[in-house]
């Protein structure tokens, strides 16, 4: 983002104003990474809980054998 128009928008609006706006900015920002980052855990998460109902079953299997 320019200065100038930073500067050219608290002219015009006021300091308040173009505060509050560079702050929504930011935090629409943010929300949109940490979404991203929610969706990759969320994968990671689903893929660990296959994994273990494919040890369990793994697993299942063997002691039934033992036996």
């Amino acid at each position: 983002m320019d200065a100038n128009i930073l500067m050219e928008g608290v002219q015009t609006l006021g300091f308040p104003i173009v505060m509050v706006l560079l702050m929504g900015w930011y935090i629409n920002k943010k929300d949109n990474g940490h979404k991203e980052e929610i969706d990759t855990l969320r994968e990671t998460i689903e893929n660990n809980t296959k994994v273990l109902l494919k040890l369990e079953s793994v697993m299942t299997i063997l002691i039934e054998r033992k036996e």
